[in-house]
């Protein structure tokens, strides 16, 4: 599968309003922390939504998250802070912008 697929998947994750979530990977309808692959989890930061996609899709999370952080870095003009802390700093609209962001340079590169 393609990355900039994965990063599509990562974006539907976490679009909805309530399914994007801070300082924690996931948490269920209750608020607890669970891991970003529980079944019963409800709401996703970024890294545990990147996590939840490539679990299931049985591939590894190293290309999604070269993508983020290459996109992160253009976006902050070679600032490079980790997409976990732009996560936490930053509103669910500038995340999903991120994905969508990534997911579009790697298109364009066929990827």
């Amino acid at each position: 599968m393609k990355t900039s697929d994965l990063l599509q998947q990562v974006h539907d994750l976490l679009e909805p309003n309530g399914a994007w979530g801070q300082a924690a990977p996931a948490r269920d309808a209750k608020g607890n922390v669970l891991a970003s692959t529980s079944q019963l989890a409800v709401c996703w930061c970024l890294i545990g939504a990147v996590q939840n996609v490539c679990y299931k899709n049985e591939t590894t999370c190293y290309l999604v998250d070269k993508a983020l952080l290459g996109t992160l870095a253009v976006l902050t003009g070679g600032i490079n802070p980790s997409y976990v802390s732009y996560n936490d700093t930053h509103t669910h609209r500038e995340v999903l912008d991120l994905v969508l962001a990534a997911r579009d340079r790697e298109a364009a590169n066929g990827r």
